[in-house]
């Protein structure tokens, strides 16, 4: 696992599986505010993650990946039904987990 600061958002790249970006675009709060939710945000996708309850994703080629939060995200998803799937335990056979 990778975290970048990126200056104005955060990227986590979670080996040759996916990354994903966190940032907060809103005028109305100031840098530090801004700073702040985006490291709220990073530190509850890992918490998630290292809980499992993160699927991700890549397609078999390496040429694109994904993540979703189990249970209620309902993200529109670009996964694929031959892509591999993870979670931070390991890979995963089955990647309806979680669905429903």
């Amino acid at each position: 696992m990778t975290i970048w600061d990126d200056g104005d958002e955060a990227t986590v790249g979670i080996g040759d599986i996916t990354h994903g970006h966190f940032n907060i675009y809103d005028e109305n709060l100031t840098q530090e505010e801004m700073e702040q939710r985006v490291t709220q945000e990073v530190v509850a996708f890992l918490t998630d993650l290292f809980a499992d309850r993160v699927l991700l994703w890549k397609s078999p080629d390496g040429g694109s990946g994904g993540w979703r939060i189990l249970g209620d995200d309902n993200r529109y998803s670009i996964m694929d039904s031959d892509d591999l799937t993870y979670l931070w335990s390991g890979p995963v056979r089955n990647p309806d987990i979680g669905a429903g």
